[in-house]
């Protein structure tokens, strides 16, 4: 769905469920277009999957903003780990940080 708002905004200028001008509720004109561009981007990338018409109305009704509590923990993760280098004590995470922040999980994988 992320890869897809791109395309969406690299095309539009804007990112799906931003308005156009003041009082613009097209959020849901944006999630029809959103999901057609993020069925074109798995055909393009010869995914095998089911896309979801729900994730792409959510990706335009929220249009680009961050929610505050996810931002604010990824931001304390990643302050975190900035000491950790700095201060060269303890060990930051190896490879990559993946939070899930529907289910409040987060997972670091070695790639």
């Amino acid at each position: 769905a992320y890869r897809a708002a791109e395309r969406f905004e690299q095309a539009t200028g804007r990112y799906p469920g931003t308005p156009v001008t003041d009082g613009d509720e097209s959020w849901q004109s944006d999630a029809v277009e959103l999901y057609m561009t993020m069925r074109h981007l798995a055909a393009d990338l010869k995914l095998n999957v089911q896309v979801d018409k729900d994730c792409a109305l959510e990706v335009a009704r929220y249009g680009a903003c961050e929610m505050h509590n996810v931002a604010a923990f990824v931001g304390g993760v990643a302050s975190q780990a900035g000491l950790k280098i700095l201060l060269q004590q303890f060990v930051p995470f190896n490879s990559t940080f993946i939070f899930n922040g529907i289910h409040g999980s987060s997972y670091t994988f070695v790639l």
